[in-house]
């Protein structure tokens, strides 16, 4: 899953667009109860970002993406233990 919403979020263009397809996985992830709380933290951040313009505001959006797609490899982790 995660590997193909990383090849959709690549192919867009807008910073916008690739946000709004971030939040929506979390939002997901916020209704199956997987990492509820990571996840809602997740949203509320970047719903803190505005266009991304300033140098500031770019490298708190990339800590929260980071963050995020650390948060996806422990769930990828935690899938594959469990077969």
């Amino acid at each position: 899953m995660f590997v193909k919403l990383s090849e959709v979020i690549d192919s867009t263009k807008s910073v916008h667009e690739q946000i709004k397809l971030l939040t929506l996985t979390l939002q997901n992830l916020v209704i199956s109860t997987t990492y509820e709380i990571e996840s809602e933290v997740l949203i509320a951040e970047l719903a803190s970002f505005g266009t991304a313009k300033d140098m500031l505001e770019m490298r708190r959006l990339k800590a929260t993406v980071d963050r995020a797609m650390r948060m996806a490899k422990s769930f990828t982790k935690d899938i594959a233990e469990s077969f």
